[in-house]
């Protein structure tokens, strides 16, 4: 069975451990293509909306990052990770679902929509941050956003097989 393809604006969290309180941590937004496996009608008061459930073809951010680092520290270029991970890709199912209110037919949109989130992680993030800590959490919050757009752009390398969908997807009640 073959999915629509549409774009979306995907949040980028890692694992909260005990010193977060377990609690997950977003490191930031961004677009990738998805597979939209569901619309859903929900009503929120009086009025509905339609809801996407969707699987995207990367989940594994966390991976992402540790071979990042690890690779980065060893050759300092450019790297290409292990060909597991490039064969880890989801194939459309029911197993890791995301629920979006938003989905894209453009790509520029999307990026307009992710980059405002970023902005508005990073604002939020920095609200309340003491004067002598600013300008280290704001490097580290930069470091995040870059890693996210690094995974961005393998996502965007590795799914060029998934041509976005411009019709509109069916409703289900």
């Amino acid at each position: 069975m073959s999915y629509p393809v549409k774009y979306a604006v995907e949040e980028l969290k890692i694992e909260g451990g005990y010193v977060e309180d377990y609690q997950d941590t977003i490191k930031g937004y961004i677009v990738s293509k998805c597979y939209v496996i569901e619309d859903r009608i929900r009503y929120g008061g009086h009025t509905p909306y339609v809801v996407h459930a969707v699987t995207f073809p990367y989940s594994r951010f966390e991976d992402f990052i540790r071979y990042n680092k690890i690779l980065k520290n060893i050759h300092r270029s450019p790297f290409r990770l292990p060909q597991a991970y490039y064969e880890q890709r989801n194939i459309p199912s029911l197993e890791e679902l995301v629920v979006m209110e938003k989905l894209y037919d453009n790509i520029e949109d999307a990026y307009l929509e992710a980059e405002r989130r970023n902005n508005n992680l990073k604002s939020e993030l920095l609200l309340h941050t003491s004067s002598a800590q600013f300008e280290s959490l704001s490097k580290q919050i930069d470091e995040d956003l870059d890693l996210c757009r690094e995974y961005a752009i393998f996502i965007s390398e590795n799914t060029t097989d998934m041509v976005v969908d411009k019709e509109k997807c069916k409703v289900k009640i």
